[in-house]
This record gives C-alpha cells, sequence and structure tokens, in this order.
C-alpha cells in the first residue's frame, strides 16, 4: 500500500529531435541511487522510445505511459503528485505551469529560458533548478538531488528536525545510529531493521537524519557506526562518549583500517571470520554481531504446488565474489542432462566496476555489453553456449517481494568465494522452508549445519594479488564437480531435500533481528 508514501513522477529523456538533447537527456539509470529512498514511491511518466528503460525496473517504479494519451492526461496524473524531477522538457513547463512542486535538471549549457546562473526559475515560482557545475557532469546533480529528496521526504511526512539534539546533555538511554538509509541493498536492510528493533527498546537519534549533528561533529552518548570497508572510517563524521563500529568486509584489511580501529572501544564483524581476519592483523577490541531475518516477511509455505521443472535459485549481485560463474558452469553442464532445469537468478548489479572482477574467471567468458541488465544477461548466456531460454534474469527486485520468488524453486544454489557476513540472501531463503546447497566457508561457516543445507566443503585456494603483487584477497572457491554432484543428489531426492529446508526455516527462528538487536546493546552496556 503506497498511500502514505511520497509519490514521485520522473522525466529523464526528451525529444531525440531537439538539437541538445545529448547534453539534455540522461538513461533512466541515473535515478537508480533515487529509488530505494524509504517512504518513496516512484512514477515513470516519461513518453516515446526512452520508455522501453523501464522494463528493468518494474518493481521499482510504477510506468504510467500506456495511461498517457494526451497532455491532458500527464496534467491529471502531475495533480496526484507530490513532486515532479524531469530532465529540460514539456513537461517541465507543464508541472510548473500548474504549480506544482517541480525540480528540473539542466546540462552546462542550457535552454536559454533557465538563463544561466541561479536555482529559481523566473516563470514558475515552485520549481527548482539543478545546473550541471561542469559539461556533462551529472555525477553531482544526481548526489546533490539525492540529498535533496531525502529532506524533502521527511518535510513531507511530517518529520521535524531537532536542531537541539546535538547540544543537550543526553542521557544514557539515547544511543545514536551512524548508520545508513535505502531497502535494497545489504547495508540498507541491516540499517532498517537494527534502527526499527532498537528504537522499541531505548531513545535512538538516527544521525543520517539530522545535518545539525554533522557539524557539531560530537555528541554526549554512544555511537553505533557503520564502518566504510576500505578505512574503516564511520559513514557520519559523529563522535561519541563510546564508538563502536560494525563492519563486513571480505578483501584483505588495509594499513589504514587497521590503524583507524583504535578508534573504537570495539570493532564488530558480521561473521566469526571477520572477526579472525581482524585478530589475525592485530586489532584485539572485537566481537561478533550477525545479521538477522524478518520471520514475518521470510516464513516458509505450508501448501507446496507441484511442478514440472526443477528450479534452481541463486541470489546475490553478480560478481566473482558471490561465485555465480560456478552456478553458470554448473547450469551449462546439467542443462545438457537435464532438460527440466530451470535457473532463475536475482543477480542485479547497480556497479559495473564489481562484475568486471568476473573477467579473471576460468569458468566463464566474461563479456560486458548490452544496453539493458536482461541484454547483459541474454549475450552472457550466448557467448558460454547455455541455453537462455531456461535462465530467468529478474531486475533490481526489493527485499519484501523475494519470499513469492525463493517459494518457486525447489533449491538455492550459493557457491560463495568469501561472505564478509553471514550472508543475508542466504538467510532470508533459508528461513523461508527452501534447502539450500552453499560454500562452507567464510562467514558462511555461522550459519550452516549438516542438517540445516547440503554443504560444499571441498574448497581450492583462491587468491587474487594487486599490480604490485600485493594479496588483495585470500579465498576459497568451491569444487564445480562437487558443486554438480550436490545438484544431482537434490534432482534425485527432492523429498529428503524438503526435510533440510524445513530443519533450515526452524534454525533460522533463533536469528530473528530482535535477537541481532539485543546482541547489540550487550556489547554496549
Amino acid at each position: 500500500n503506497d498511500d502514505d508514501k511520497i509519490k514521485i513522477g520522473i522525466v529523464w529523456a526528451g525529444s531525440t529531435k531537439h538539437a541538445n538533447d545529448r547534453n539534455r537527456s540522461v538513461r533512466l539509470q541515473r535515478f537508480l541511487p533515487l529509488l530505494p529512498i524509504e517512504g518513496t514511491h516512484f512514477y515513470s511518466i516519461q513518453k516515446g522510445i526512452p520508455v522501453m528503460q523501464t522494463k528493468d525496473y518494474q518493481l521499482l517504479l510504477t510506468d504510467l505511459d500506456e495511461y498517457i494519451k494526451s497532455f491532458a492526461d500527464t496534467a491529471a496524473i502531475i495533480g496526484n503528485l507530490d513532486l515532479v524531477i524531469t530532465v529540460d522538457t514539456s513537461v517541465a513547463h507543464l508541472a510548473g505551469a500548474l504549480g506544482k512542486e517541480t525540480w528540473v535538471l539542466l546540462p552546462y549549457m542550457p535552454d536559454w529560458r533557465w538563463l544561466l546562473e541561479g536555482n529559481n526559475s523566473l516563470w514558475y515560482p515552485t520549481m527548482k533548478l539543478y545546473r550541471q557545475p561542469a559539461f556533462r557532469n551529472w555525477n553531482t546533480v544526481f548526489a546533490v538531488l539525492k540529498k535533496d529528496l531525502i529532506s524533502f521526504v521527511k518535510k513531507k511526512k511530517g518529520e521535524k528536525v531537532k536542531t537541539e539534539v546535538a547540544n543537550k546533555n543526553l542521557n544514557a538511554d539515547i544511543l545514536y545510529l551512524g548508520l545508513t538509509s535505502g531497502e535494497n541493498f545489504g547495508w540498507g536492510v541491516c540499517s532498517k531493521y537494527l534502527k526499527k528493533e532498537l528504537s522499541q527498546k531505548l531513545n535512538v537519534v538516527n544521525i543520517d537524519e539530522h545535518e545539525e549533528l554533522h557539524r557539531a561533529g560530537k555528541v554526549n552518548g554512544p555511537v553505533f557506526h557503520a564502518l566504510n570497508n576500505n578505512d574503516f572510517s564511520g559513514l557520519h563524521p559523529v563522535r561519541g562518549t563510546k564508538n563502536i563500529g560494525y563492519t563486513f568486509f571480505e578483501y584483505e584489511l588495509n594499513d589504514a583500517a587497521v590503524k583507524n580501529a583504535i578508534n573504537y572501544e570495539l570493532v564488530l564483524g558480521g561473521s566469526s571470520w571477520n572477526e579472525r581476519k581482524l585478530n589475525q592483523r592485530g586489532v584485539e577490541n572485537t566481537g561478533v554481531l550477525i545479521q538477522g531475518v524478518d520471520t514475518e516477511l521470510f516464513y516458509p509455505e505450508e501448501n507446496e504446488t507441484k511442478k514440472d521443472l526443477f528450479v534452481i535459485f541463486s541470489g546475490g549481485k553478480f560478481e566473482l565474489r558471490k561465485g555465480q560463474d560456478l552456478v553458470l558452469k554448473a547450469i551449462k553442464i546439467l542443462q545438457q542432462k537435464f532438460p527440466d532445469i530451470v535457473l532463475i537468478n536475482a543477480w542485479y548489479n547497480m556497479w559495473p566496476h564489481t562484475m568486471h572482477s568476473m573477467g579473471v574467471s576460468k569458468h566463464i567468458n566474461y563479456e560486458y555489453k548490452g544496453e539493458t541488465w536482461k541484454n547483459f544477461m541474454v549475450n552472457l548466456c550466448q557467448v558460454n553456449d547455455i541455453d537462455g531460454n531456461k535462465i530467468l534474469t529478474l531486475p533490481i527486485t526489493p527485499n519484501n517481494k523475494l519470499r513469492d520468488l525463493y517459494l518457486r524453486s525447489d533449491i538455492g544454489l550459493f557457491p560463495n568465494r568469501c561472505e564478509g557476513g553471514t550472508n543475508l540472501v542466504l538467510m532470508e531463503y533459508m528461513a523461508c522452508g527452501r534447502p539450500v546447497i552453499a560454500s562452507y566457508n567464510s562467514g558462511h561457516k555461522d550459519i550452516l549445519t549438516d542438517s540445516n543445507s547440503l554443504q560444499l566443503r571441498q574448497m581450492h585456494e583462491f587468491k587474487l594479488y594487486d599490480d604490485n603483487k600485493k594479496l588483495i584477497a585470500d579465498w576459497e572457491e568451491p569444487d564445480i564437480d562437487e558443486i554438480i554432484a550436490k545438484l544431482e543428489y537434490a534432482y534425485f531426492n527432492r523429498n529428503e531435500i524438503k526435510q533440510i529446508g524445513k530443519n533450515a526455516a526452524e534454525f533460522m527462528k533463533q536469528y530473528t533481528w530482535k535477537d541481532s538487536a539485543e546482541a547489540l546493546l550487550k556489547f554496549i552496556a
């Protein structure tokens, strides 16, 4: 139900016949960092060929193209929105003329109507202009836009910014949370649930909601920091009377991180593997805080429907560390033996630089090609001689939509080379009563047992080095033959693996976000 959410209409492209269209229009992908902002729902009021770009993001925004036959239809839709964000198109003028709050994204050399300076429009009092600071510099525009949009949403929802918080003498029952916002990525999910659970136990102040705390730099109370994996700097530059860091990392710790660890009374790792790595580098002020599962969102299905297919699920953003190249290699081999095997993958990755790590894989030919995520995966299947007709590639999918997806599969495959945490997707999948085949390494070891999973234990050393031959990743790679053997066992023993799934669901009841919050409070105390 989106009735209580801020409704935002977006337009990212104008007519290609416009003389300056190359500079004024963008791709929908530019808006992706905005779409997960909590408390919002986005509506595409785009027209023309660019509407096709929405097909990869149908779960993140609503496409209204079919309802727009005329300018009058567009006007009617705008009347029901809280905000319109658009590049320099006719929609900008329409929204401005209707008195709707409108944010217009302008190229470095804009149309004469917008002049060359200023954030306000001469023609429309409810309009705000976002100008490129340099030629084709959209990155800065969207960074400022995201910050302003978060503030706009809070204002609209009636949240008052308490400017006196930073200077008050606060009692010991207040905990400051230096976490993040968002929902459809690991840190976002973790932050969302910890904020929720902790707020039910004591007074919390979310630092990301109070800009004045950033200016103050210090608070009178403990701060729980989400740490930057590269150097262990907190997400927010605020220090408390006690500072506890929380980290998930997979690559080798650099010297900056080890040095900065001393700035925290305690550094909590997302797994016992993280803690061991910290201790190996001489960081002794450590502990382990395992993530939780929302058991009201992820739970088993009592009545299962029979399927003619054997469906394998694989999740996690597409990158070398997650081992999807091993999944593709196994699927290629098994498709030749079992025509009823289908793969559903939720691999969407909005960070291409991590995807390119697949270039060192010995199991697949990696080629970064395709205008959309689906096209990329179709091409990847083609260059690897994999039957793409039996592979369902999903767009970026909100966390609250995943259970239905999990229940449509028979088994989950997680041949990860490394997990700094316990792998949130793995935990949520298991909580739905579905059996898994998973690497028994790194963070997985904190969750997997003989009764709740089929474990991959035949590991090969897997190390990565930088250009100076310095070790940057010390991982383990599952054996491809063992992966195939476990999948074949699951294929021929479907009733047996259902019991493993039931065991997994029961096991995950002890790993809820409430448990995580209570464990954190013990560390703080």
